[in-house]
């Protein structure tokens, strides 16, 4: 029968559970986002794409930070009984540890029915849908990818190329179609635009005011120009309408899919990969039963540090987890054990505390006191035979002192940097863990060496510092504060004269060394390290890595001389198959040279073997052959050679000259000056931060950490919302470079400034 006491239980665990799942759940979902945020940036994904994907992430994500949530929660709340001697008074009155544990296990058995709901069902159907919808983000083209100045060449026999974009109007377009292979036809125009009719499942280009180009590739001579005034260029609709067929992996099929495999496969090896998934779905949810016996046993032995135990058993569990699946798949234990090994040994873990009454660990605190209070006593000392003295006028002169960090400073400097160290080093492990459980199951799949996972995780781990240090900042700073307002010190420092302006400086100038730290970071440290993880990362997916692609095959020169060539030795110099075409300011063909090979030397292109035409307002004028022709250009070498960069690959200094060069030569260096800004305001929001989370601080102190932690992960999933929604503005043109980067820094500042102005110092 439920009783008051169970009701009691229950709501002392619940809320702490809430907070568990809103902190680990984005946690883990900010750890994705990293992953999408340039391809969604990169596509130009609507607001409505971008909340379709994170809906089909939450399940799986949700299913891991349940089972964490809710030993977090029993932690804390046992903790807090301990405490607060409820726990005595409840022994005294005759309850005993068992009652206690009741409403516990009921609660938890209620979290593992929901699991096994979102692991058997659920997570396997949005995680099958996720994929089809990024591999068709990534595959299918929309009107708005078409930007201005770039050669558009996934289309099948056709590339396009637009000067500018109005209103998805297209000006000055350039199209190549080798849709016949026999004949070569090129199309310029004044206008363009894109038809998409979904419900018919047609799609074409409509071009005004154009020429068309055209001729036998056997007979070049006869080369045809004819201007038109309205045209319809077909594009292949089963291309844009198209449907994929994925296979679905292992963590993509239901329960009644994987004991479908497992009877088709009989007895062979694959048969074992299927039974470890079905163990691990029913293990994972049951942990929540498990976590609930030593979460009871633990919780009421420990007065503080719940968070740093539920993060160690965590890190134990998943770990002990992961080597059970690995052993279990290569053989070497059975699935079975393999999957319930850690389940069983927590759970006798948990009985031997319960058996023990919770009093194995009395001391056990992970987390001392960090404000320690020290008295100071002052004797005076007087002989008894002293005299008194007539007094003696002296003038002293008032000395200015400006020593920093004075005693108060040091207090607050000390006590943040262990709640910052403290935050930033749980945060950091608890990525690494995520990263960790995201790549095992490819090195099991490919069969690479678990050495190269820890490879990548140590190469990753200056990107995962850099990421989480503003929410670590925020997070300190929150605690730290909130700390000091209810031991009633901030009340105490105003009672002294001091202004609460005058303790944020300490604060203000953490911020600054911290975003001064991160800039150094990113400028030192990750082109190195960045490179090493993602070359780690390809090797433990069996991607295929291509040193020397070039930028593109098709260029076009800030002359309007557009480039076309199947390949170019850098060493020789020597261009296999190119053309070149020379338009005019309305986009119209002046002359068009196209040979077998050509030979770069001093700014001169020499093609053999070709031929040539010459135009004359657009229409054909003269056809020659050659031997030898040589044509003069503007561009270098390097115009050729650049390879496509990932500015996470650069640093500053190195992506400022990149984008210089982009400009000289007439490329769009639009995203590239938005990573460049970037590479400012994500180092200087360390600083904002700060600044935003003190006046919050001063109002939610009384309130507790728990609530702090709680405002700190919802405010920077905020902060990475607009972030990724400026920077994807900025990508497709709408905002100046500078905004784009800025834009979420600028309002959280504001909103900062704002709110500190308010304070009552």
């Amino acid at each position: 029968m439920f009783k008051r006491l169970d009701g009691y239980i229950i709501d002392e665990i619940f809320p702490y559970f809430g907070i568990g799942v809103l902190l680990y759940t984005i946690t883990l979902l900010s750890s994705r986002i990293f992953d999408l945020m340039d391809l969604l940036i990169a596509k130009n994904a609507g607001f409505g794409v971008v909340l379709r994907i994170l809906s089909l992430m939450l399940p799986e994500i949700i299913s891991i930070s349940l089972p964490m949530a809710f030993l977090f929660g029993v932690l804390f709340g046992m903790s807090r009984l301990s405490m607060d001697s409820e726990y005595l008074a409840m022994r005294s009155l005759g309850i005993s540890l068992r009652r206690i544990l009741k409403p516990v296990l009921i609660l938890s058995v209620g979290v593992f029915f929901v699991n096994i709901f979102l692991s058997f069902y659920l997570v396997p159907k949005t995680n099958y849908t996720l994929t089809k919808e990024i591999v068709n983000l990534i595959i299918v083209n929309s009107e708005s990818e078409i930007k201005p100045r770039r050669f558009i060449e996934s289309m099948p026999d056709l590339t396009i190329y637009i000067e500018d974009k109005k209103d998805n109007v297209w000006q000055n377009v350039f199209i190549k179609d080798e849709t016949n292979k026999k004949k070569d036809k090129i199309v310029t125009a004044k206008t363009g635009r894109l038809i998409i009719n979904k419900k018919e499942k047609k799609s074409y280009i409509r071009l005004t005011d154009g020429y068309l180009h055209l001729f036998n590739k056997k007979t070049p001579e006869k080369y045809t120009t004819a201007r038109f005034n309205y045209l319809i260029q077909p594009i292949n609709s089963d291309f844009m309408f198209r449907e994929f067929k994925i296979a679905k992996k292992r963590r993509d099929k239901t329960i009644t899919e994987l004991y479908n495999e497992i009877g088709k496969l009989g007895a062979k090896s694959v048969n074992r990969n299927y039974r470890c998934e079905i163990n691990k779905r029913v293990s994972l949810p049951f942990a929540s039963v498990v976590f609930a016996v030593l979460g009871v046993g633990l919780g009421l032995s420990i007065k503080r540090g719940g968070f740093a135990l539920s993060l160690l058993i965590i890190i134990i569990y998943y770990t002990t987890l992961s080597w059970g699946e690995n052993f279990a798949i290569d053989g070497y234990i059975s699935p079975f054990l393999g999957l319930w090994g850690p389940d069983i040994m927590f759970m006798i873990f948990g009985v031997y505390l319960i058996a023990k009454g919770g009093n194995c660990f009395p001391n056990l605190n992970f987390i001392k006191k960090i404000i320690k209070k020290r008295k100071k006593t002052i004797t005076f000392k007087q002989s008894v035979g002293s005299t008194l003295k007539k007094p003696v006028l002296k003038l002293r002169v008032v000395k200015l002192s400006f020593r920093y960090p004075k005693i108060l400073d040091r207090y607050i400097i000390k006590l943040y940097t262990k709640i910052f160290l403290f935050v930033i080093s749980t945060m950091v492990f608890l990525s690494l863990i995520i990263t960790f459980f995201e790549l095992v199951d490819d090195i099991l799949e490919n069969k690479k060496p678990i050495i190269l996972l820890v490879r990548y995780l140590w190469y990753f781990t200056p990107q995962i510092v850099e990421y989480v240090l503003p929410v670590s900042a925020l997070t300190a700073t929150l605690i730290t504060l909130g700390i000091m307002v209810k031991n009633n010190e901030i009340l105490a420092i105003k009672a002294l004269g001091i202004s609460v302006y005058r303790i944020s400086v300490n604060l203000i100038l953490i911020g600054v060394i911290l975003s001064l730290f991160a800039f150094l970071v990113q400028e030192k440290i990750l082109p190195f390290s960045n490179k090493k993880a993602e070359t780690t990362r390809n090797i433990i997916q069996n991607k295929h890595i291509n040193k020397i692609s070039p930028l593109k095959n098709w260029l076009i020169s800030k002359n309007n001389i557009i480039y076309h060539y199947t390949h170019f030795d850098d060493k020789k110099k020597l261009f296999l198959t190119i053309e070149m075409f020379f338009l005019d300011k309305d986009f119209k063909i002046k002359k068009r040279v196209v040979g077998r090979k050509g030979i770069l030397k001093d700014k001169k292109i020499i093609f053999k073997k070709g031929w040539f035409v010459d135009f004359q307002n657009g229409f054909f004028e003269k056809f020659g052959r050659y031997k030898s022709y040589p044509v003069n250009i503007d561009e270098e070498q390097q115009f050729f050679t650049t390879k496509k960069i990932d500015p996470e690959l650069m640093n500053f200094s190195q992506l400022y000259k990149y984008i210089k060069f982009l400009k000289k030569n007439n490329f769009v260096s639009t995203v590239y000056e938005v990573d460049l800004y970037y590479k400012i305001a994500f180092p200087i929001v360390n600083v904002i931060m700060i600044i935003f989370s003190i006046p919050f601080a001063f109002k939610v102190g009384k309130s507790g950490t728990l609530v702090g932690v709680g405002i700190a992960v919802a405010v920077s999933f905020l902060y990475w919302i607009l972030l990724g929604l400026f920077r994807s503005i900025g990508g497709i043109g709408y905002l100046p470079p500078y905004l784009s980067a800025l834009g979420a820094d600028l309002i959280f500042l504001l909103i900062g400034a704002y709110l500190m102005l308010g304070i009552k110092t």
